[in-house]
């Protein structure tokens, strides 16, 4: 099909090109308020900012440190009852109590992110 109609083939690579560079264009905003103006009871919100793909972040998690744990609310606790999971992504509780965790690792990925894996 494409030997029979090299337009075609320059259209569909201009229409993944114009695209390409849309998504692009909508990569690159940067937090514009702190930490402390946006949490809490009022926190400062940013005006609407429709764009054609939104920016998420992704915050990395960190354990507790030895020893301390976080403030619960007032009639709270906090315990943990797990420790050392690499990487837990869905938690269970079945009916008696007992909480399922499950766990993904990826393969171990080299410092220069080539592959030899297809």
């Amino acid at each position: 099909m494409w030997r029979q109609r090299p337009y075609l083939r320059r259209a569909v690579l201009a229409l993944l090109g114009f695209v390409a560079g849309l998504w692009l264009i909508g990569c690159g905003a940067s937090a514009r308020y702190t930490l402390n103006e946006q949490v809490g009871a009022q926190p400062t919100l940013p005006p609407p900012d429709p764009s054609l793909i939104p920016v998420i972040d992704v915050v990395s998690g960190k354990g507790w440190t030895e020893g301390k744990r976080p403030d619960p609310i007032a009639g709270t606790s906090v315990n943990a009852f797990a420790r050392d999971l690499e990487h837990p992504r869905w938690l269970y509780v079945l009916p008696n109590g007992d909480v399922l965790v499950a766990e993904t690792n990826g393969p171990v990925r080299p410092d220069d992110n080539t592959s030899t894996t297809i």
